[in-house]
């Protein structure tokens, strides 16, 4: 319709016959009113010839009935005006719904996303008011994943999230908010359940950039969370990663730092991560999937890397659990890491034992493995050494090496009988017999000094 057109039955409708430029304003009020309401930019009439640019059809349910309401706001019939706006306004409700601005038009662009937030909650806010809801979900996304997603603005309205998870995520998460602002409780709380599950999906299922990662993930823990499919949370990932330094720790009686967070790297080399860490975090997996075959390979797989772990690695000082003497520190490495703290304890005071027979002395015995032995330093290597070491391959049933290392012991002990003077407070004075018939060495080869 030419706006003469519409002036002529705007008129014949209230009633009335007003002046064509009179009209004409009337008629531009009600453009600008609907344009404020969709964002959209239709252009102003001027000429009687001119013709508005929605159709026809909305101009009948829009533009008549407001120029209506107008004229009959000039003449003081407020039950008529209010009558003509109310039509206006309800046919406006479904105007937003159903009609779809031309690109040309629009003021402010409806992206794909936009849209479909409009089709889903049967609503049409203002693209400044989406932007928000949709950055508002963005927001909690962060907030969650720890991540560092960027906002949206007028001027880059397309969310730095794949378009499937766009329309899991913040669809639903900005239909919560539309609803709640029109006042459904039930379903805005529906909606945002919906979008909390989701997200649960998207935690597991998208590997987050690193550039929108808060804090990035290690290798070790992107390394387990693709072993699970994904199925794993990052508090998950950690807390295997700190069970298996756990383990670790009591096995070599180690102090190995746990980690905070997915982006922490732990201390022990990447080599023994992937053997150690790894292992024990396929085997956690598979416990929760229930699949005891398949978790009990894994921790064999873990233990026996282990036992590797033990015999050939040397826990750095600062990583002790204990700082342990000079001389347990060396039959530790004597022996590969392989045997316990508490067993060198053991292999000490029987050491020192023989000592204490062989020379009726009172040297005291060790508690612990950061306890020093009352015996000079040249001593103790010539004597203690040799002795662990024959325990040692006495366990591992090297008949051969530990009757050498208990030969080496008993070589250095004669010496020792011979040159050290016992000091006065670790002497011995009372009776016990004839030491070569009655001591330790009763026991031994003759090699050694017995039998």
């Amino acid at each position: 319709m030419i706006l003469e057109e519409l002036i002529a039955e705007a008129n014949n409708l209230a009633d009335d016959m007003l002046p064509d430029d009179e009209v004409v304003g009337f008629v531009n009020d009600a453009i600008s009113a609907i344009n404020i309401e969709v964002d959209a930019d239709f252009p102003m009439v001027s000429e009687l010839e001119d013709e508005p640019v929605i159709p026809d059809k909305w101009q009948r349910m829009l533009i008549i009935p407001y120029v209506k309401g107008r004229i009959k706001e000039k003449d003081s019939s407020q039950f008529e005006w209010e009558v003509a706006y109310e039509q206006f306004f309800t046919n406006l409700e479904q105007f937003k719904k159903y009609y779809e601005v031309p690109e040309e038009f629009r003021k402010d662009k409806r992206t794909d996303l936009i849209k479909i937030i409009d089709a889903l909650s049967e609503q049409r806010f203002s693209v400044e008011d989406l932007i928000s809801f949709i950055n508002d979900g963005i927001a909690e996304i962060n907030s969650k994943l720890n991540a560092v997603f960027p906002f949206i603005d007028k001027d880059n309205i397309t969310p730095e999230i794949p378009e499937t998870w766009q329309r899991s995520l913040l669809v639903h998460y900005a239909n919560s908010r539309i609803k709640d602002r029109i006042g459904s409780p039930n379903e805005s709380e529906l909606a945002y359940n919906r979008f909390l599950e989701n997200l649960t999906s998207f935690d597991k299922f998208y590997d987050i950039p690193v550039e929108y990662q808060k804090d990035p993930k290690t290798d070790l823990v992107r390394h387990i969370l693709t072993l699970s499919n994904n199925r794993l949370t990052s508090e998950d990932v950690v807390g295997f990663i700190n069970d298996a330094i756990s383990a670790v720790n009591i096995e070599v009686s180690a102090d190995f730092p746990f980690i905070d967070g997915v982006s922490d790297d732990t201390v022990l080399p990447s080599s023994w991560e992937r053997m150690l860490v790894v292992p024990y975090a396929k085997a956690r997996i598979k416990e929760r999937e229930n699949a005891p075959r398949e978790w009990e390979i894994a921790y064999n797989q873990f233990n026996s890397n282990l036992e590797r772990f033990k015999q050939t690695y040397v826990v750095p000082k600062e990583y002790q659990m204990y700082e342990f003497s000079d001389i347990v520190n060396s039959i530790l490495v004597l022996a590969n890491n392989y045997i316990n703290p508490s067993d060198v304890v053991d292999y000490i005071n029987d050491a020192i034992s023989t000592i204490n027979v062989e020379v009726r002395a009172n040297f005291p015995l060790i508690e612990s493995p950061m306890d020093e032995i009352e015996l000079p330093e040249t001593w103790q290597r010539i004597l203690i050494i040799p002795f662990a070491k024959g325990r040692m391959k006495e366990q591992n049933s090297s008949q051969f090496e530990w009757e050498a290392g208990y030969s080496e012991f008993y070589e250095n002990l004669n010496t020792f009988k011979l040159r050290y003077v016992v000091p006065d407070k670790y002497k011995n004075n009372d009776d016990i017999g004839d030491i070569s018939t009655k001591s330790f060495t009763q026991n031994v080869p003759f090699i050694w000094g017995g039998w």
